[in-house]
């Protein structure tokens, strides 16, 4: 298996680099700002098998027990096939958790360079220029909002909705949906949330399907596709919106995201209601996710940043 390091989207990471760097140095009551390094981002081919998956995450340091603070943000495209295969629950686990967490931490990562500007801009005194105004217009849209960059309301709706998620949520929500990561959807399609749909050919036939019924469960090009859908869906859809103001209150109050609190607004995440809720708490806590929350992404060195470019 040959593995292909490369930083991915190099393009997105300079654009929102180039708005921060602008942001603090129009400012002059403000001392000018470092622009972050980038995340240290390494994509690998599909692993075929779960014991080359194994070594592949040992390799880069993603070891269990997962005890690094800092790990990179290694994107594995899809999950071997043998996955159901592992006799071993703890097994499943740990492999399940390491290939997820550095996908929903970067995803996590791009979303708070997002909001740094975002947060810059509603209390900025000045006129947007026609970057800035492009810039939240395409936010707007992306985060089904009515894209009108200029208006006070809708740049508050949208702080609430660009923000991040606990990974802890996520890996819980993936591990329920996914089999940790042993289903049919999470091996044929990369779908880790159980997304549905209703477009004929986006996705996989539920077996159980009823009778009349016309959705399918959403296929992805791979697993970071799944995450950023998902991570999407609870960012905007109506169903979420109790988590959305959970979580607008904890930063109100300059709180850390609480992952236990937050599966509070999920009730209509799944037919289950309450008993679905209750199950994402149990797995959050007896497989002590919160620890997760306070991993962060390795920095790529300049001379790495600068070989991608």
């Amino acid at each position: 298996m040959k593995n292909s390091t490369t930083m991915l989207g190099v393009a997105s990471y300079l654009t929102l680099a180039i708005i921060l760097f602008w942001l603090f140095s129009t400012q002059p009551s403000t001392p000018q700002q470092p622009v972050e390094s980038l995340p240290l981002v390494i994509e690998v081919d599909t692993p075929k098998k779960v014991t080359e998956l194994a070594a592949l995450l040992v390799s880069h340091g993603l070891e269990w027990p997962l005890e690094k603070r800092e790990i990179p943000a290694l994107l594995i495209k899809t999950l071997p096939q043998d996955m159901p295969e592992i006799y071993s629950s703890e097994e499943r686990k740990s492999i399940f958790l390491r290939t997820l967490l550095p996908i929903v931490l970067l995803e996590n990562h791009h979303i708070e360079k997002q909001r740094v500007i975002l947060e810059k801009m509603v209390t900025q005194q000045s006129e947007f220029n026609g970057q800035q105004i492009a810039w939240l217009e395409e936010r707007l849209k992306h985060y089904r909002l009515s894209n009108k960059a200029d208006e006070p309301k809708q740049l508050e709706q949208l702080l609430q909705r660009l923000d991040q998620l606990p990974p802890s949520l996520m890996l819980a929500q993936g591990a329920i949906e996914s089999g940790w990561g042993t289903s049919r959807f999470a091996l044929q399609g990369n779908s880790l949330f159980g997304q549905w749909s209703y477009s004929k050919n986006s996705g996989l036939v539920p077996e159980a399907r009823n009778q009349g019924a016309k959705h399918v469960v959403r296929s992805f090009d791979s697993l970071q596709a799944s995450v950023r859908a998902y991570m999407r869906n609870l960012n905007t859809h109506l169903a979420y919106k109790t988590l959305r103001e959970i979580r607008s209150t904890m930063r109100t109050k300059q709180q850390p995201l609480d992952s236990i609190e937050l599966a509070d607004g999920l009730q209509s995440y799944s037919q289950r209601g309450e008993a679905y809720v209750e199950d994402v708490k149990l797995i959050i806590r007896s497989n002590k996710l919160t620890q997760y929350d306070n991993v962060e992404l390795l920095q790529a060195t300049a001379k790495v940043v600068a070989s991608r470019l």
